[in-house]
């Protein structure tokens, strides 16, 4: 005997996803445009070791990448999704991003960095 369960949609689970059932009918609408919204992002494939749900109209990403750039590439492409409420991004990168370059100060004058002394400058205004 079917159970409410068995009648709901279910997304289908693509090559590297570990899909979780969708609560609702409109779950499962919305998994499907975020799986495309996704893979159009990351050039026409779902990334492998990436899991997505969706729940409430909200997704859930997790799962782990190359990179923190591919990791904000999937969230964005997620966040775009129409009708979707928010976007929970548990990826993790396996390549920490590049640290930022120090930002240099200009002489407003010259238009060149200011050199700067080593060691501690202390001033008193």
């Amino acid at each position: 005997m079917p159970t409410d369960r068995d009648d709901r949609a279910q997304a289908a689970p693509q090559a590297g996803e570990q899909a979780r059932p969708p609560e609702t009918a409109e779950d499962a609408a919305l998994a499907s445009q975020v799986h495309a919204e996704i893979a159009r992002a990351c050039g026409d494939a779902f990334p492998q070791g990436v899991t997505m749900r969706v729940a409430d109209r909200r997704v859930e990403l997790e799962g782990e990448v190359e990179d923190a750039q591919t990791v904000q590439r999937i969230e964005m492409a997620a966040s775009a999704t129409p009708g979707l409420l928010g976007v929970q991004n548990r990826l993790r990168a396996r390549r920490p991003a590049p640290p930022e370059p120090a930002p240099q100060v200009e002489d407003a004058r010259l238009g060149v960095p200011i050199e700067r002394p080593a060691g501690q400058v202390n001033h008193k205004v």
